[in-house]
């Protein structure tokens, strides 16, 4: 592996809340939609290519691997200067 300066980042703000709802909003509300998710019932459509599934899917991840049996909702705001490649990702094999 060779270093390298890497400038980009994302910061996520928590806070708990007591409405058993997982609260995500980019902070970049024009182009990024909020959604609201039961933090026990996570399900990530695939067919929709939204910026939220990838954090919801880490989520989920967590949620799964530690078997938490009763998450608690929060709120979360998330800013970043990662480079959103497209809205879409195609793969072309042949």
């Amino acid at each position: 592996m060779l270093p390298m300066a890497i400038t980009n980042d994302m910061v996520v703000a928590i806070a708990p809340n007591d409405e058993n709802e997982i609260k995500l909003h980019h902070i970049d509300s024009n182009s990024y939609q909020a959604i609201t998710v039961n933090p026990a019932n996570i399900v990530i459509d695939a067919r929709k290519h939204l910026w939220s599934n990838y954090f919801l899917a880490g989520v989920k991840g967590i949620l799964d691997h530690a078997k938490v049996q009763s998450p608690r909702g929060c709120n979360l705001m998330v800013h970043g200067n990662v480079p959103v490649v497209c809205d879409r990702v195609v793969l072309y094999i042949r």
